[in-house]
């Protein structure tokens, strides 16, 4: 028989855990994706326990301390929620083209059900005020995310330049973010596996007061710990599908595109014109 798990020790203990370490314990068996990435003095302050209870709880379940608890959590969270499981999810069932193709779109369909369910509009209403009265705003997101960071920041970049974005996995991150202000705000995009370095630049925003939406897929996403305003884009199916994000999305830049264009047409039809002129489009 293989190792013990983490929720396997927690188990084995549980009935002889004092009540403040019980929190400690189910906190892990019932919401660990919410505590993963926090440090003892941040659980510490978000189940109010002590950090010596919970380095002692650590120490009951075999650990050094909190860190090396820590660590577990997150490799059984990656584990779980890596790209690779998401894929064999992905796997069961019919591998025939046509059952996949009519699969998938029903799945997207559902995404967006979802999404209709949830009734957001007066939420996205509150995130393209945030937008327009703010004098910058920096889009950022990595690794998968980014795909959605570029595909926004590109198109609202064309609307307006106060816009810019960046993959937060590059070296400059901190500089480029070092420069906003109150007045400003930063929209960050992160799914499902919750990219740290995506989280701990929303971190540092939040520390700096600048107004943060977040576009993510859960109310268990580490980023609503940061944001003014959540946009929460749900994904049922096995597989990364970014169709309810993607719709969020662009609804900002047809809402955004709407208002400028009222404003600035004259600069957006000189910016066209030019692009045009130097054989960007054909």
């Amino acid at each position: 028989m293989g190792a013990k798990n983490i929720f396997e020790k927690v188990r084995e203990v549980y009935d002889s855990l004092p009540k403040q370490q019980k929190l400690i314990a189910d906190t892990i068996l019932n919401a660990y994706e919410e505590i993963v990435l926090l440090s003892a003095k941040e659980l510490s302050e978000k189940i109010n326990v002590s950090s010596a209870t919970i380095v002692r709880f650590a120490q009951l379940l075999g650990y050094d301390g909190y860190p090396d608890l820590a660590r577990e959590l997150r490799k059984t969270f990656l584990e779980t929620n890596s790209p690779m499981m998401k894929l064999k999810e992905s796997f069961d069932g019919s591998s025939d083209p046509i059952d996949i193709y009519k699969q998938v779109l029903q799945l997207d369909r559902e995404n967006i059900r979802l999404l209709e369910k949830e009734d957001i509009g007066h939420v996205v209403k509150k995130g393209l005020e945030l937008l327009l009265n703010a004098k910058k705003v920096v889009i950022f997101g990595g690794r998968t995310s980014y795909s959605l960071v570029h595909y926004a920041g590109f198109l609202l970049r064309q609307l307006d330049r106060k816009f810019e974005f960046f993959n937060s996995a590059c070296d400059d991150s901190i500089e480029r973010l070092r420069i906003l202000e109150k007045s400003d705000c930063c929209v960050a995009i992160s799914f499902h596996r919750y990219f740290r370095r995506t989280i701990e630049l929303a971190s540092y925003c939040s520390k700096k007061g600048v107004p943060m939406i977040a576009l993510t897929d859960s109310a268990k996403s580490p980023l609503l710990s940061y944001s003014s305003l959540a946009l929460l884009a749900p994904n049922k199916a096995p597989f990364y599908s970014y169709v309810s994000p993607m719709a969020i999305i662009n609804v900002l830049i047809v809402c955004y595109a709407r208002i400028v264009n009222r404003y600035n047409k004259d600069i957006f039809e000189k910016d066209m014109k030019e692009l045009l002129d130097n054989d960007v489009y054909l």
